[in-house]
This record gives structure tokens, C-alpha cells and sequence, in this order.
């Protein structure tokens, strides 16, 4: 009987260690102020070509200036010192030419720019070494999406021809799998504590993006940011959330895309090993004077979901890439035209 006893008291003592330890692994947190705060001053490069607007990606020495509005090309490559080399991606209906421009990704592993053609519902291949040596090639190869995607707004090339991509489609869905023939393959699902990542639009069938993600570079767990709620998450690659942090203005919203005077957080995410920053705007796209509210914000946080700064930008962008290599934030301004550069500051690395 007290044998009975002693071993029902450490069943019972191991289930509690148990449960308690599994509920310390995903700790949830909020915060009203960042431990430090910088003021960023950029560098202005004038660019004889002139564009409204699109993204810095970067390959090696070499800089893509790509999905630029309004522009007879999508691609234009630029070398280290930002002389211009030329420009393809040809926006048209005829063979390898792009009829409805979206999100260009980079395969750093293989050299291969990635542009969704939604018109087409495929993704372009460009190889690097072919652009620069005739910038205005037609690419031949191509990959369908899964004909049930209506748009791929954010995406990832993987080895062996597979693609990640961010599901807004779906209701439970985080992000899908699909490989070079288009299909399906495979899913991420919030399998801890669902209630709390309400991800998903009022509207049926929306295809507006809600949130963001990167893949730490080493580990295997990847960050999720809110697009309409301060909220960032650490989640390990089967959907376990292992940290969930919320601040500095603790907005919670359900999406909404019929509400104009939503408020719009986190726009954007760039990881290296150590940092997540998160460009932030805290506030509607569109102003009372319906002026448009750019970003001027970059948060910074550890891969604990740790706030480590607030970074003020004197000139506010609306996308930017990570220098990793000379450790930089690089942006083109929809205002000037101009390539921004701000040097990211020092205090974080040393």
C-alpha cells in the first residue's frame, strides 16, 4: 500500500514537471518601451534612371532593383557602386514576358531570381549570371503555383525545386509547400494555442497579406509578425509556438480589409542570425488628409522575442533589404527616387 502510495505521489510529481515544462515553452510576454533607441541618418544615392518606387534585393556584389510601378522592365541591375548595368523582366503578354508582376525572391544558394507572374500564375526564372550577361534575356523555365492560389504574395525558394509560401488563403494554414509541377506537397499549422493567432481576414476568401515570416538562417525556427496587431511569434518548424511577445502599443485587431482606418504594423520583416527587424507604422495607410503614411520605424528583436531597439529613420521608406555583409539597411524611396542606405548601429553588434 505504501509502495502503491510513493509510486501514485511520483506519477503524479512527474505529470505536474511535465505539464509545467511544457507550458514554460511558450511564454508570452508585452512590452511598452524598447531597452534602447537610435536615430538613423541616411545616405542618399541619386540614380540617373528614375522609378516611383520597388525593392532592393541583393545577390553577391550586385543590386536588383525589381517590381518597380509603371515600368516597361521589373528587373534593373546595378552594380556594388550603384552604376546601372541594365534592365529586364519585360512587362507584356508574349513568350517569358511578364503580364501581372509580384513578389521577386532571390535563391542565394543556386543565383536564381524568382518572379511571381500572377497573370500567368507562375513563377519566372531568371539565373543571375544570365541577366548580367544579356539583361534583357526571356526566361524559358517556369513554375506553376497550386491552382487554387489566386495570389503568392510572399514566398520562399527551397533545394530540390520546392517552394514555401505564406497561405492566406487557407483557414488554418500558415504556410504551404508546393514543388516544380505546382502541386501541394505539404503544411504548417498552428498546433499550439490556435485562439491566439486570429490571422485570418473577416472576409471570405482574402488574399491580403496578414502577416509576415523569415526562417532563422541556422536554426530551425522561423518569426511570424502581425500586419494589423503589434504581435511577433516564435514558432519551431512544425507550427509549435515557443515565444509570442506583443508591444509597444498593444494593437489588437481582427483583420478587416473594408475598414480604411485599420492600423497597419508590422509592413515588413528582414532576420540575420542574431536580430529580427520588423518595419513598423503603427498607424493607417492613409491618413485624415489621405496622404500616405510611410514607415519610419525599424524594432529590433532577438530570437527569444526579446525587444532590443527602436530605430528612428529621418527618411521614412516603405521596403528595405538587409546588408548582412556590411551590415546596412537598403531601401529605395518612393518620394525621390534616390537609393536610402542607413548603417545599422553599432552598439548591436560590438
Amino acid at each position: 500500500m505504501v509502495q502503491k502510495s510513493i509510486f501514485r505521489f511520483l506519477l503524479f510529481l512527474f505529470i505536474g514537471l511535465l505539464s509545467g515544462s511544457c507550458k514554460q515553452e511558450a511564454k508570452q510576454g508585452t512590452f511598452r518601451h524598447f531597452p534602447a533607441e537610435y536615430s538613423l541618418h541616411p545616405k542618399f544615392i541619386e540614380l540617373d534612371e528614375i522609378y516611383i518606387g520597388g525593392s532592393v534585393m541583393i545577390y553577391d556584389t550586385l543590386y536588383f532593383l525589381t517590381n518597380t510601378p509603371n515600368d516597361t522592365f521589373q528587373i534593373h541591375i546595378y552594380n556594388q557602386n550603384f552604376n546601372y548595368l541594365g534592365s529586364g523582366g519585360m512587362v507584356g503578354r508574349g513568350p517569358g514576358e511578364i503580364i501581372n508582376p509580384f513578389m521577386t525572391r532571390i535563391d542565394q544558394q543556386e543565383g536564381v531570381l524568382w518572379f511571381a507572374d500572377m497573370g500567368r500564375q507562375e513563377l519566372l526564372k531568371f539565373p543571375v549570371d544570365t541577366l548580367v550577361k544579356n539583361p534583357q534575356f526571356l526566361p524559358w523555365e517556369s513554375v506553376p503555383v497550386p491552382e487554387d492560389i489566386w495570389f503568392i504574395t510572399l514566398y520562399d525558394p527551397l533545394p530540390d525545386n520546392l517552394f514555401r509560401f505564406a497561405d492566406y488563403q487557407s483557414p488554418d494554414d500558415l504556410l504551404s509547400f508546393f514543388n516544380k509541377d505546382g502541386e501541394r506537397i505539404d503544411s504548417i499549422r498552428i498546433t499550439r494555442n490556435p485562439d491566439l493567432l486570429n490571422l485570418k481576414s473577416r472576409y471570405e476568401q482574402d488574399v491580403i497579406p496578414t502577416f509576415s515570416y523569415e526562417f532563422h538562417p541556422e536554426k530551425d525556427i522561423f518569426a511570424l509578425a502581425y500586419v494589423y496587431s503589434d504581435i511577433l511569434v516564435i514558432l519551431d518548424s512544425k507550427g509549435e509556438i515557443i515565444q509570442m511577445v506583443q508591444g509597444p502599443d498593444e494593437i489588437n485587431q481582427v483583420p478587416d480589409v473594408r475598414d480604411e482606418n485599420r492600423i497597419w504594423c508590422y509592413s515588413q520583416m528582414q532576420v540575420d542570425e542574431r536580430y529580427i527587424y520588423l518595419l513598423y507604422r503603427g498607424k493607417p495607410i492613409i491618413d485624415a488628409q489621405q496622404n500616405l503614411n510611410i514607415p519610419n520605424q525599424i524594432f529590433v528583436f532577438d530570437w527569444n522575442a526579446q525587444p532590443v531597439a527602436s530605430l528612428l529613420l529621418d527618411h521614412p521608406i516603405s521596403r528595405f533589404t538587409l546588408d548582412k555583409v556590411n551590415r546596412k539597411f537598403i531601401s529605395l524611396s518612393i518620394e525621390t527616387g534616390d537609393i536610402v542606405i542607413y548603417d545599422i548601429p553599432e552598439e548591436l553588434y560590438y
